[in-house]
């Protein structure tokens, strides 16, 4: 339902807006409010925030006009004020490569506070099953358990009704994917990108010339695989120093541990079988062989 409200009263936070080039030149848009009236209602809030439609927003207020018709969405979540401004500005083709990853790696953050249970972690945890093969809700379930084929019947039936009753969120991609049209292999590629430009993982200079549109998304994201190449070969570097490590360490405490090398033995010979043992001598004389591990208190 469309209101005229005063625009006075909106509430325009430029610094939370997905477009960054949304361009200061108003000419044409003005022209055309001038002579046809504003069109298309923005978008706003019940508390007067404006959700799409800043540049008629600005326009408006430019030419003076006191009242603005406006649609009021009610009872909205952070995500489906997220996901108007990115279908409107997606639909529109207002949106850059740029803003674009930097909207769905955000779009995905909120996604994923709200249905953990469609991330890789909460999708694990929902695939617990018994000894029987058959899925549990929790570990109560899997220890009340009982053997009996009345019991795990009951519990096969109750399960099938949980599942047609319970509501399952889709993955991340399947939603987006189907919101704006587009693949999920897109939708998972832009996220990438988005997250690498958000955690500072590409350095200033590329993320400042995708920004500007001087490089492509292909050339950006060839450019996160190189980093992440780099990335794997530094941890692979890492691990393999500490693995040389350990058995560095393993080989100086091996020759340091045979009773052979103790002040306190002695080697001597069998009188019986005529072989090399060892006599340690810590209170009282008792015979070893020749590589025994050495006593816990034994000295160099």
């Amino acid at each position: 339902m469309i209101e005229n409200i005063e625009i006075n009263r909106l509430k325009a936070n430029e610094k939370n807006r997905i477009r960054i080039h949304s361009g200061k030149d108003l000419t044409q848009l003005k022209k055309s409010i001038q002579k046809l009236g504003l069109l298309h209602p923005i978008i706003i809030s019940e508390d007067y925030r404006l959700l799409a439609g800043y540049r008629r927003f600005s326009a408006m207020k430019e030419l003076g006009y006191k009242i603005i018709p406006v649609i009021i969405k009610k009872n909205l979540t952070e995500l489906d004020e997220l996901d108007i401004e990115i279908e409107e500005n997606w639909i529109r083709k207002n949106l850059t490569s740029y803003e674009m990853d930097i909207a769905l790696a955000k779009r995905k953050e909120i996604y994923d506070k709200l249905h953990p249970e469609a991330t890789k972690e909460g999708s694990y945890q929902k695939q617990l099953r018994n000894d029987k093969g058959l899925f549990v809700n929790n570990k109560s379930d899997l220890d009340n358990m009982s053997n009996s084929v009345d019991k795990n019947r009951n519990i096969r039936r109750n399960n099938k009704t949980n599942s047609k009753n319970s509501h399952k969120a889709k993955r991340f991609t399947k939603v987006t994917s189907e919101l704006l049209n587009i693949s999920e292999r897109t939708v998972q590629r832009r996220v990438g990108v988005g997250n690498a430009i958000i955690k500072g993982k590409i350095d200033n200079n590329t993320v400042e010339n995708y920004k500007e549109g001087k490089i492509s998304h292909t050339e950006v994201l060839k450019e996160i695989k190189k980093i992440r190449q780099k990335e794997k070969l530094r941890t692979s570097n890492v691990r393999r120093k500490k693995s040389i490590d350990v058995n560095r360490a393993e080989k100086e405490n091996e020759q340091q541990k045979y009773c052979l090398d103790c002040r306190k033995a002695k080697a001597s010979t069998c009188p019986c079988c005529g072989k090399m043992v060892i006599i340690c001598d810590k209170g009282y004389l008792v015979l070893k062989e020749k590589n025994t591990i050495a006593c816990k208190d034994y000295e160099v």
